[in-house]
């Protein structure tokens, strides 16, 4: 459940950062879908999968438990990897560009892959424990297709906004001539 919280309150930062961006007059310097996938990344991503990480880490039973698996140094392993997706998340904040498109596609590998795993255990031992067969599972599918398209519609409108700026510059260019 705590995923959906994360996204819940990226969801709610995104609007507070457009809604100053806008009001300072700066609406068109930050798209939407520039400021969601912000703080996607840098919410559920970040600092969930740091909470996920330290979870796994400090009280791997009750983790094991509620997936339905006996407690194993597989989940410290896993602990380890959430902890890096999650300081990468983070470091969204600050580093721009094609960094948000590797963490992407890390994140979203990983958390599909996971689903994955869930599925499986679903299917092949009918392990419907709560965090194998509940939230987890779907938020391990929304939040990696969510993320893919927002760093599309981010790519996508940067695209359109170039093409804008060139066709504007291209119209002065011959204005003058």
């Amino acid at each position: 459940m705590p995923a959906v919280v994360f996204i819940v309150l990226a969801l709610i930062a995104a609007a507070i950062y457009i809604a100053v961006h806008r009001r300072r007059g700066e609406g068109d310097s930050v798209s939407v879908a520039e400021a969601l996938l912000l703080f996607m990344l840098v919410i559920p991503v970040g600092i969930g999968s740091i909470f996920a990480a330290l979870y796994q880490l400090f009280d791997s039973q009750f983790i094991a438990d509620s997936i339905g698996w006996k407690n194993s140094p597989f989940l410290r392993e896993v602990a380890f990897a959430n902890l890096g997706v999650g300081i990468a998340g983070v470091l969204c904040w600050w580093l721009r560009g094609q960094f948000w498109a590797a963490v992407t596609l890390i994140v979203s590998v990983f958390s599909l892959g996971a689903a994955y795993g869930h599925i499986a255990e679903i299917v092949n031992h009918n392990n419907h424990h709560t965090d194998n067969s509940g939230p987890i599972l779907y938020t391990d599918i929304i939040i990696p297709v969510l993320l893919l398209g927002l760093l599309a519609a981010r790519y996508a409108g940067r695209n359109r906004h170039a093409a804008m700026k060139n066709d504007s510059s291209a119209r002065t260019a011959g204005a003058r001539r």
